[in-house]
């Protein structure tokens, strides 16, 4: 069989990580196991995952090294509201904002993204950006910062 230059590149990340043969041989096997489609979402899940924990630890990375400095990045300004001003657990969170941007009459209703606590927000918000603009998301957590705080706010503390 003769690998085709598309495929190389696939190819070429699997070579990079210098896997035993056992491992290899592994994955072979789960690949095999998988349908396409299947196989397709287990990548992009990861691909997911490898995002959320490199801009976790870039944010860290610029936490440490630039104290004092607000991060103008849109996933750490609403954790500051959802944490400072809602004080709403991050599931919570997800259910208000969802409700706030899916009542928006200027936002088109397009696959809206369903939250997995399993994944965490930033990987949620993640998802927003691509079907909303950083804007329009905004713009839906003010309005529930401000539609909660006239309320009362919430009995849920932060311990």
């Amino acid at each position: 069989m003769r690998v085709k230059p598309h495929q190389v590149r696939a190819i070429a990340a699997v070579a990079i990580q210098r896997a035993s043969e056992r491992e290899l041989r592994a994955l072979y096997e789960v690949i095999n196991d998988l349908s396409a489609s299947a196989f397709v979402e287990l990548v992009r899940d990861i691909e997911d995952e490898i995002d959320s924990s490199l801009a976790i630890g870039l944010e860290r990375g610029l936490d440490q090294n630039l104290p004092g400095i607000e991060s103008s990045n849109l996933y750490s300004e609403l954790e500051r509201i959802r944490r400072q001003e809602l004080r709403v657990p991050v599931y919570r969170f997800a259910e208000f904002l969802s409700e706030s941007l899916k009542e928006d009459p200027s936002i088109a209703r397009s696959e809206f993204p369903a939250f997995d606590s399993r994944r965490g927000l930033q990987v949620w918000i993640r998802r927003l950006v691509r079907a909303y603009s950083e804007q329009q998301i905004y713009r839906a957590v003010m309005n529930l910062r401000d539609g909660l705080g006239k309320a009362g706010g919430t009995a849920w503390k932060l311990r």
